[in-house]
């Protein structure tokens, strides 16, 4: 049996007191230039020489050293594994005599463990390995550190950190080869810390079993004396041959005093920070620009830039653009999309192309929101790739109504009914108790657009964000759909909704599924979605429970069945990516979908005191998660102060286990699964909490068991051997089934929240 602990690092220099994390300014190489490299000086000491590290591998541990400015000293780090318990006896750890590399794999053996490091040029993650286990029972690593880093707990995270820089050791999850995951308690000790796997979820964990950080290291984007903010960001997926790197382009605002703004814009690699010497003003003059927004054409490897321009003689702000071509520094002159004169435009947003490999037919569609006199208006127009306006200007939603944020879809996505489509959602009235989210769709050749869709009929919707063309499912009216995602208040809270959106044809509207709640209490303040390919991912800055502290989250939304029709709703829990935002809520979400790269991955870039930061979310626990099912009926706090949570993980077939993991349980007590074939919604008298299945109602018995200590607890899901009130059934493809995990909390019980799952 195999088992892997994950470590990614990286030092970086400090910007102000803020602590940065091993890719900080890490800088990838573009092709041609240097791998990591290695020595051996004769000492049994293995160095490597990586972009912005260095590190020496022997039997006594590893000696991990950042490297920084000239004018800083590096602050190195040293990990030793101390102890390895299974069961609570100790595993006979053997002395390593030897370092082996293979390629840029870097292995010591402790004899059950053998300790591996895989190496790139910004980045060394360890891993230990147990080729087998005697026994299942609980297990302990202990890995001892040596530094002069302080620690701090932030949120999950490990924080080592100084006035130099930080070193940040993210959450961990534990996932085996059936997709069953679940939290890895992290402990600090006095020499370091141990992570610690349940005895519980190894106990029926199949091959291979994994630990891994759920989100990968921030850097800084780049370093300034003036604040960064209202960042944006495309995902760029290079040709082949092209001889550089996929990369996002980030833009992003910088006060340059008074009312005067710039923008800049720089690449990120796919991989491991900022491009070097990729740093570029968009404009530098004493002009105000603002509001930048950012989209990528893959044929013609191209981002468009779009922004609100006003010269320093003039009252009005219009929208302009810039062309920038991948893996080149050189910036194109830019040009006047919207027209001038003494009319305000507003808020513009770009979408680009992932999919379409032809270079012609592939224009930007830029949207904005104009100021008519009596009333808004939102406007687009197409820009072609090579620079140019190729197309009038086109009146998306004009009358007596106020329309305005619009957004339009990052990418095209998936080509249905011969074309690729733009999707352009808005808020009509907004500010009243009556604004509503309206769709219309595009064609990226800008041949046809299809009707008004409405998504919400009043209650204050506002916001709204739009995803690029899904793979699936295939809307009820035949076309392949869109996810729009919109903030409405509720009790007191925006709170988050999602809907499906499809056309019917080219002049039609569409039909939208039913509105689903995802997590809530929270006050949402900015939001955004991502497409990846066969669905989406959402992230929201947000106060929650109304309180001072913003942070944001991202998760993932997943797919369910309803009246023959698929709705979109929350699928994991999201995650926290950043906290304690001071104030600043904007920020940019981009996937790797998005920009032609099928991969399920993407990046988040937030201003954080002024500093524009950035993380990757890829992983167990992002993207990549194989979550199934749609969160349904939100659970009440348990005695722990936190409301119990399900997430299921597999593929939809009606064939195969499926795993489902709950959390946020409170320790050490005992529970079971149950299903029903219906949702309700009722407070039963013997429970605290909300019970949300019913139907042919079926428990789980053979897996009653106890919460860990880390309040989780995991069950199988066949779907052959559904339990009912007279035995055990087969579920069928298109069946809907609703999952909740009943518990005990010390003197009485609750439930946590409800998973429905469609069954393919």
């Amino acid at each position: 049996m195999s088992l892997l602990t994950t470590l990614t690092l990286a030092l970086a220099p400090q910007a102000a007191t803020n602590a940065l994390d091993v890719a900080s300014t890490t800088q990838f190489p573009a092709p041609g230039e240097r791998p990591v490299l290695y020595d051996r000086p004769g000492d049994g000491k293995l160095w490597a020489l990586g972009a912005n590290w260095k590190a020496s591998f022997s039997p006594e541990g590893v000696l991990y050293v950042p490297i920084t400015p000239e004018d800083q000293t590096p602050v190195p780090v040293r990990f030793e594994l101390d102890s390895a318990t299974l069961a609570g006896r100790e595993l006979a750890l053997s002395a390593p005599t030897s370092v082996e590399r293979n390629g840029h794999a870097v292995s010591i053996d402790h004899g059950p463990v053998r300790e591996t490091w895989n190496l790139t040029p910004f980045a060394a993650e360890q891993t230990f390995v147990f080729d087998e286990l005697p026994e299942r029972g609980d297990l302990v690593l202990s890995v001892d550190l040596t530094t002069e880093l302080a620690r701090r707990r932030d949120g999950r995270a490990l924080m080592l950190e100084s006035d130099r820089g930080a070193v940040r050791y993210g959450g961990a999850v534990a996932f085996d080869g059936a997709g069953r995951t679940v939290d890895v308690e992290r402990v600090p000790t006095a020499d370091g810390f141990e992570l610690r796997v349940s005895a519980n979820f190894l106990a029926g964990a199949e091959l291979p079993l994994v630990v891994d950080p759920i989100v990968s290291n921030s850097f800084t984007v780049a370093a300034s004396n003036r604040p960064q903010r209202r960042p944006d960001a495309a995902y760029g997926l290079a040709v082949p041959g092209s001889g550089h790197e996929s990369a996002y382009l980030v833009v992003w605002e910088e006060p340059a005093g008074g009312l005067d703004i710039d923008l800049l814009c720089a690449f990120v690699s796919d991989s491991g920070g900022v491009v070097p010497g990729t740093v570029r003003p968009v404009d530098a003059s004493t002009d105000v620009w603002r509001n930048p927004s950012v989209a990528y054409d893959r044929a013609n490897e191209t981002f468009l830039m779009v922004y609100e321009r006003r010269v320093v003689s003039s009252s009005f702000f219009h929208i302009h653009a810039r062309r920038r071509l991948h893996g080149q520094n050189s910036m194109y002159i830019g040009g006047v999309v919207s027209g001038t004169g003494t009319t305000s435009r507003s808020n513009p947003d770009v979408g680009g192309h992932d999919f379409g490999l032809t270079p012609s037919n592939n224009d930007f569609l830029v949207v904005w929101e104009e100021n008519t006199g009596g009333s808004w208006d939102v406007m687009g127009r197409r820009r072609s790739p090579d620079g140019g306006n190729s197309s009038p200007i086109l009146s998306i939603a004009t009358g007596p109504a106020n329309d305005r944020l619009p957004d339009v879809s990052r990418g095209s996505g998936v080509q249905f009914f011969g074309f690729f489509w733009h999707n352009i959602v808005w808020t009509r009235d907004l500010g009243t108790p009556t604004s509503s989210i309206i769709a219309r769709r595009a064609t990226a050749d800008g041949t046809a657009m299809t009707g008004e869709t409405t998504i919400s009929i009043g209650g204050g919707a506002y916001g709204a964000h739009a995803s690029e063309t899904m793979a699936e499912p295939v809307h009820a009216d035949g076309s392949l759909p869109f996810v729009a995602v919109f903030k409405q208040p509720a009790g007191g809270f925006d709170v988050l909704y999602s809907r499906q959106v499809g056309n019917s044809g080219a002049t039609g509207g569409g039909n939208v599924t039913q509105k689903e709640g995802m997590e809530q209490p929270l006050n949402a303040l900015a939001l955004g979605i991502a497409g990846i390919g066969k669905g989406a991912a959402i992230a929201y800055t947000a106060n929650v429970d109304n309180s001072l502290t913003l942070h944001i989250s991202a998760g993932k939304l997943s797919q369910a069945l309803s009246s023959n029709n698929y709705l979109f709703g929350l699928g994991e829990r999201a995650i926290p990516v950043a906290d304690d935002l001071s104030g600043e809520a904007d920020f940019a979400f981009a996937s790797r979908a998005e920009g032609g790269n099928v991969f399920d991955g993407g990046a988040i870039f937030w201003s954080a005191n002024g500093i524009l930061q950035g993380a990757y979310y890829d992983g167990p626990g992002g993207f990549q998660s194989p979550t199934l099912g749609v969160q349904n009926c939100d659970a009440i706090a348990n005695s722990t102060g936190e409301r119990g949570w399900v997430a299921a993980f597999g593929y939809p077939s009606a064939l195969g286990n499926k795993t489902l993991v709950a959390e946020s349980l409170p320790a050490n007590e005992f529970g079971y699964l149950l299903v029903g074939d219906s949702p309700t919604n009722v407070l039963p008298p013997a429970a605290d909490g909300r019970l949300c299945v019913t139907g042919n109602f079926g428990r789980y018995i053979g897996q009653v068991q106890a919460s860990t200590g880390e309040g989780t607890m995991s069950f199988t899901i066949d779907p052959t051997a559904i339990p009912q009130p007279t035995g055990t059934i087969a579920a069928v493809p298109g069946e809907n089934y609703y999952f909740q995990v009943w518990h005990r909390d010390g003197s009485s019980s609750n439930f946590t929240n409800s998973l429905q799952v469609s069954f393919e």
